[in-house]
């Protein structure tokens, strides 16, 4: 291997241990308050403290994320499964553009109340 691709591989590698082990620990941690959020949503808007006293399962997502789409079936389902005993999903948009969002939504069917943050401060907010 030239010197040059192998910077470039140890480059390469360097990311990948990053982001498999350095992002987990940015979240918020368990048994710390969640920070409240509200932010525009597709006919109201989407609150944290609208949600008290569930269990919230809180999706940070983009129209361009392939695993995004094949996510949105599977949080369907747990919330016709799961909502009746207090579980919430509460996915959140962080297209720059929400038309993006907006054009997947009519591609991607979602029977969730959709929150829209183009400016990621909620996803900051979780340490995403």
């Amino acid at each position: 291997m030239k010197p040059n691709q192998t910077i470039k591989a140890l480059r390469l590698a360097l990311c990948a241990f990053l982001l498999a082990f350095g992002l987990p620990a940015l979240a918020v941690e368990q048994g710390v308050e969640a920070p409240e959020f509200d932010v525009a949503g597709q006919t109201v808007n989407v609150k944290l403290s609208s949600y008290h006293g569930k269990l919230v399962y809180l999706d940070f997502w983009a129209s361009w994320c392939g695993p995004c789409k094949k996510s949105f079936p599977w949080m369907n389902d747990m919330q016709k499964r799961y909502g009746a005993q207090g579980f919430q999903v509460v996915p959140v948009n962080l297209d720059a553009k929400r038309t993006d969002a907006l054009e997947f939504l009519s591609i991607v069917p979602v029977g969730l109340a959709v929150g829209f943050d183009p400016a990621g401060g909620v996803a900051r907010s979780y340490g995403v």
